[in-house]
């Protein structure tokens, strides 16, 4: 009975930042199982992957997959579509992958594989969910433990990095209403009756201290408001004083 040995590649990513590929082991299946269309596609794939012409291979296992599909072609496409930089286009194959395979642990390599993938696009929670997925079909693999320890630590890392530009939009957001704080008119709405160099002019801004905090902001808006009372009552005195009431006669 001939067999067809159609190359597993298997993506290695350890405690580096760059993710490179190597060859650990071969996959035996039936001859049978396959066209002779098949057989010579997958051939000519697993050579030009082989001799890193990705493009070639990749155009081959697209071709066998449209003649008959198979979780083990749909893999080794992923991989030669990864080996050209395009990790968002192989996560789709890696996800179909490891949906069901016919062949032992390809389920986990296809996880492992896809949190590598995850893991070049930055999106570190989702790589670290995959290898956690792959450790749980193969719990002893040690290359997944070293892979989901890295993952981990890089989605601390962007997590406390987002947490920190947050905190940083909120302390400028912060500043900008301190700044506008003591431009509000606490009268807004109601007759201006203070005389016109007692109040500042329309658009003008008042001064603010350097280094004003937001309580200092609220303190020098309830200062002008007593302010702004305590004239308003002098001009009412003073006109009643002007004007006596007339005696009725």
């Amino acid at each position: 009975m001939k067999t067809v040995y159609i190359n597993r590649m298997y993506y290695k990513l350890f405690f580096t930042t760059t993710i490179t590929l190597t060859i650990i082991a071969f996959v035996v299946l039936p001859f049978s199982s396959y066209a002779q269309d098949d057989h010579r596609l997958l051939k000519k794939a697993d050579q030009s992957y082989i001799k890193q012409d990705f493009n070639k291979a990749e155009e081959d296992y697209r071709k066998a997959l449209e003649l008959k599909k198979n979780q083990t072609t749909t893999y080794n496409l992923g991989n030669a579509i990864m080996e050209q930089n395009r990790p968002d286009e192989a996560i789709n194959y890696y996800e179909e992958a490891a949906k069901k395979s016919e062949i032992n642990n390809l389920n986990a390599k296809s996880l492992y594989n896809l949190g590598n993938a995850y893991y070049q696009k930055k999106d570190f929670e989702k790589s670290v969910n995959a290898f956690k997925q792959s450790l749980k079909l193969e719990p002893a693999d040690m290359d997944t433990k070293k892979n989901l320890t890295l993952a981990t630590r890089q989605l601390i890392k962007q997590q406390q990095q987002q947490q920190q530009q947050q905190q940083n939009q909120d302390k400028k957001q912060d500043q900008k209403d301190d700044q506008q704080q003591p431009n509000q008119d606490p009268q807004s709405g109601k007759p201006q009756d203070q005389k016109q160099d007692q109040q500042p002019q329309s658009g003008e801004a008042q001064p603010k201290p350097e280094g004003m905090t937001k309580e200092e902001a609220e303190q020098l808006l309830q200062y002008t408001e007593r302010e702004d009372q305590r004239v308003q009552q002098k001009l009412t005195n003073k006109s009643k004083k002007n004007n006596p009431p007339k005696k009725d006669w």
